[in-house]
């Protein structure tokens, strides 16, 4: 459990119990807002208005899951 500073969670738009993803640094860490799928596929829509939604969903599928094999 991580307090996050109430200013910064109105700018991030964090609540309680919102996930977040921790990655390690040099002596440290970086703690950002979680993407929920939901989230990604959302932005994802204005740049491939050619692929039906299964496609999007499984591209988005597969990206996410190169991002978390490369951690």
């Amino acid at each position: 459990m991580v307090t996050i500073p109430a200013d910064l969670a109105r700018r991030l738009d964090l609540h309680e119990g919102d996930r977040v993803e921790v990655d390690e640094t040099d002596g440290g860490m970086v703690v950002r807002p979680a993407s929920s799928l939901a989230d990604v596929v959302a932005q994802w829509e204005d740049l491939a208005p050619d692929l039906s939604e299964a496609e999007l969903a499984q591209t988005v599928r597969e990206e996410r899951d190169a991002r978390v094999s490369s951690r």
